[in-house]
């Protein structure tokens, strides 16, 4: 754990927490695959898992942040939220204790593989509807979002990461319109994002100065990504595609920075 942060340090956290609630606060998720090599980039977490625990605690604290104005807005479906989001938590400690034994950069390939098909599974359903999440709440909305939480927390305890890119599509899948679906999986990615950033902490691979100086940025970022995503709110077509786009740049990194170094461990 770091002693303390210079002020470039320090700068470069509450960036990085901006850069990536910005983008978590308008496609819902996502915001670990970006957090992480900014945070080892810019701030200077050389260990892994150091890095890993801490943009996984830092990317919950500002899920539940930017969570907030979709909350004000009345496009949070809590049925949604809160029946995939502790099936999530469920599966994130169950995973955690298979992918002990495994390959971190194979795991970071698997999950690369996974996000490709995920991201592009946006774009078929674009629309913006505000609605009220409350005609979500149904019971049935439980039983189809809690097995498929279950199975994206068992993935994330497995790779060790957030796991947001997978939930935004399982909101999706229900058919609830964008806005609802983002507000409902930033709740979801925070009570997923805490159960593994528990594990992290537990054993002290997390840097609290970084997540409380990445929390700082992450109020910013959450605020213009509710203010952009009301004004991108009539365009059904922008997000979506923005989405896909970002979270397919992140799989690709993912499996141009895993690949060569799962190869040499292999060969």
């Amino acid at each position: 754990m770091m002693e303390h942060l210079t002020w470039g340090e320090n700068l470069a956290a509450v960036g990085s927490g901006t850069l990536a609630s910005l983008f978590m606060a308008v496609v819902g998720g996502g915001a670990s695959a970006l957090a992480m090599p900014l945070l080892m980039s810019a701030v200077g977490l050389e260990s892994s898992r150091l890095a890993m625990g801490t943009t996984t605690l830092s990317v919950a604290v500002s899920a539940l942040i930017g969570a907030v104005p979709h909350f004000r807005q009345g496009t949070v479906s809590w049925a949604a939220a809160l029946g995939f989001g502790g099936a999530a938590a469920a599966g994130v400690w169950l995973g955690r204790q298979a992918g002990i034994t495994l390959s971190r950069h194979g795991l970071l390939v698997g999950v690369a593989l996974l996000m490709l098909p995920n991201a592009w599974c946006l774009l078929k359903r674009p629309s913006l509807a505000r609605g009220h999440a409350g005609r979500f709440g149904r019971w049935p909305l439980w039983a189809q979002v809690g097995p498929l939480g279950f199975g994206v927390g068992l993935i994330a305890g497995v790779a060790g990461m957030g796991g947001g890119f997978l939930v935004m599509p399982g909101m999706m899948a229900t058919g609830m319109p964008m806005a609802t679906a983002v507000g409902s999986s930033l709740i979801s990615v925070g009570a997923l994002g805490a159960a593994n950033g528990a594990l992290y902490a537990w054993r002290g691979w997390v840097d609290w100065h970084v997540v409380i100086a990445y929390a700082g940025g992450g109020l910013l970022g959450s605020g213009l990504g509710a203010a952009l995503t009301r004004r991108l709110g009539q365009r059904a077509r922008i997000l979506p595609w923005v989405a896909a786009v970002v979270i397919s740049a992140a799989a690709v990194y993912l499996l141009t920075t895993n690949v060569r170094l799962l190869w040499g461990h292999l060969a």
